[in-house]
């Protein structure tokens, strides 16, 4: 797995043992080590989140006392923000408000988060191996799609805990599927039958349509 974050601030490479890195660029464009973390799980996918770290309903102040207070989850989501003057290194792009948090998914059916300082936490245990994760920006949300074609929508909370909103199972020949955003809300799914599926999030209500199949 090879995954740059949209701004070009973070590198992230991960590989079927289960050895995820995470890469940094120095103002010279050289890459070093940011963590290293051996989870001795196959990986699957690395996902980032797009919205800005700093959204305007974040409560700094607040994670910063809950973070003096020893809240763990409040120190790594306060160290991954940082104001709209800051400067970071990168490909040339602006990356000064770049959220380079992100999710991994793998095999053994476990999605983790990981925050831009390296802490990692299991945020999902699955049914199943992890299939595809797509992550709905406009709505902050997390599509998860397992090996049993089960699709789940979880809201992400501000420290990246999921909160699952809504499961759909589909029924298929076979486990080989793909699924694209189709538009604004829109997710289609087509599998190895040829079904096209439009699942239509409006924000906790699933809508299922089975376009007729190509014989």
């Amino acid at each position: 797995l090879l995954e740059w974050s949209q701004a070009g601030g973070r590198l992230v490479s991960g590989d079927s043992g289960g050895s995820l890195v995470g890469w940094g660029l120095d103002r010279a464009g050289q890459l070093h080590t940011a963590f290293h973390h051996e989870l001795k799980d196959p990986l699957v996918q690395v996902i980032f989140r797009t919205v800005s770290s700093s959204e305007p309903g974040m409560d700094i102040n607040g994670l910063a006392r809950a973070a003096v207070a020893g809240d763990e989850r409040a120190l790594d989501l306060f160290s991954s923000w940082r104001p709209k003057t800051g400067k970071r290194g990168g490909l040339g792009g602006d990356t000064s408000r770049e959220n380079i948090n992100f999710y991994c998914g793998s095999v053994a059916g476990v999605v983790y988060y990981l925050t831009e300082n390296g802490s990692c936490m299991e945020v999902l245990q699955a049914d199943g191996a992890i299939r595809k994760i797509l992550y709905h920006e406009g709505g902050d949300s997390l599509v998860v799609v397992t090996e049993a074609l089960v699709v789940g929508q979880f809201r992400v909370e501000p420290d990246g805990s999921l909160v699952e909103t809504s499961k759909v199972k589909m029924s298929s020949r076979s486990a080989d599927c793909s699924l694209t955003w189709a538009g604004r809300g829109l997710l289609a799914i087509t599998t190895v039958t040829v079904i096209v599926i439009v699942i239509v999030f409006v924000f906790v209500i699933v809508i299922v349509i089975v376009i007729v199949p190509i014989i």
